[in-house]
C-alpha cells in the first residue's frame, strides 16, 4: 500500500499495518487486542521535560528552546551558527504521559536529509525514538537510533534495540537489529516514514511504512544477556515513557562515536514529529 494512502489515518491507523502479514507477528485484524490510550497533541507543549547540558554520549549541548511545537506538530532541531561555535540540540521526555507496560507506539516521524547545510541526515547525526521506564531504573527500548558514523559504510546505519540496564555498568548486555533501507517505502533514511513498535509478552515488534522489520523475542535477549533478563527488565510491571532525542558529534572525550564526526559545513538536523500515538494491549 502507498504511502500516502494511510498515512493521515487517526485511531485506526494502523490497521493497514496488518493486512497481508505472515512474518509471525502483529497479525491482529484491525484493532482487535488494543485499546488506544493516547493521542499525544504536538501542536502545544502538554508537559515535556529536558536533558540541560551535555550527556556523555554526544557533543550536543542540550537546552530546552531546541524542542518546538507549532501548527504542523513538534520539531527537535540540532544546529550550530558556525563551524566551531557550540552544537546546541534536545533531549525531550514525555515523563509526563507514562506508556502501559504492554503497549503499541506508532509515530509519524520526519528526519530530513536532503540539503548538507541545513537540512542534514549523515555523519555527525544521531537521533533516536526510544524508552525509559517511569519507576526504577531496569531497561531501556531503542524503538529505532540512526547511527551517522556508520553512513555509507555498510554497517547498520539504523537499529532496533534492547538494552539491559543496571546501575554500574549501565549497559549491561543487549540485542539488536538491523533496520535496512529498504524497508523503507521510499528506500532511503531520508525524509517521513511512519514507525510501530508493539510490546506483547514474550516478544517485541517493529514495522517501518507498513513493512515488518523485525521481531525480537525473551528468548533471543535472554540469551544475548542472561536467563531472566527479559523479564525481570521489560515485563516488571513498570509502566515507560517515550524520549525523543536528537543527539550530534562523538562523545567527551571520545568514549562513544554514534554521531561521527561532524561536516564542516554542517549547520541544522530537525526530527519533525507531526502524529504520535499509543495503544494499550488487551490481549490474552
Amino acid at each position: 500500500m502507498a504511502l500516502d494512502t494511510w498515512i493521515n489515518y487517526n485511531g485506526t491507523h494502523f490497521r493497514n499495518f496488518r493486512t497481508g502479514d505472515t512474518n509471525g507477528a502483529g497479525t491482529d485484524p484491525g484493532v482487535q487486542n488494543w485499546g488506544l490510550y493516547r493521542t499525544y497533541n504536538l501542536t502545544i507543549d502538554e508537559g515535556w521535560t529536558h536533558t540541560t547540558g551535555v550527556r556523555t554520549t554526544d557533543s550536543a549541548y542540550n537546552r530546552a528552546q531546541q524542542t518546538t511545537f507549532t501548527s504542523d506538530g513538534m520539531r527537535i532541531t540540532a544546529e550550530r551558527a558556525s563551524e566551531s561555535a557550540t552544537i546546541y540540540s534536545s533531549d525531550a521526555q514525555a515523563r509526563y504521559a507514562p506508556v502501559p507496560n504492554m503497549f503499541a507506539v506508532e509515530a509519524d516521524i520526519d528526519l530530513g536529509g536532503y540539503d548538507p547545510v541545513n537540512d542534514h541526515l549523515g555523519m555527525g547525526c544521531f537521533p533516536a525514538m526510544w524508552l525509559r521506564p517511569s519507576t526504577g531504573i531496569k531497561g531501556e527500548i531503542d524503538v529505532w537510533e540512526y547511527i551517522g558514523n556508520y553512513a555509507n559504510i555498510g554497517s547498520p546505519e539504523m537499529k532496533f534495540t534492547l538494552i539491559k540496564v543496571g546501575s554500574s555498568p549501565y549497559n549491561q548486555g543487549s540485542r539488536e537489529f538491523a533496520i535496512p533501507k529498504n524497508k523503507m517505502a521510499s528506500n532511503d533514511f531520508r525524509g517521513l516514514h511512519t514507525w510501530r513498535f508493539e510490546k506483547k509478552p514474550g516478544r517485541c515488534d517493529l514495522w517501518v511504512d507498513g513493512n515488518y522489520v523485525a521481531g525480537m523475542t525473551q528468548a533471543q535477549f535472554d540469551a544475548s544477556t542472561s536467563v531472566g533478563s527479559y523479564v525481570d527488565q521489560f515485563e516488571n510491571g513498570t509502566p515507560w515513557y517515550l524520549r525523543l532525542t536528537y543527539q550530534f558529534g562523538p562523545a567527551p572525550g571520545g568514549n562513544w562515536n554514534a554521531g561521527g564526526s561532524v561536516p564542516s559545513v554542517w549547520r541544522k538536523s530537525v526530527m519533525h514529529i507531526s502524529r504520535m500515538q499509543v495503544w494499550e494491549y488487551t490481549g490474552n
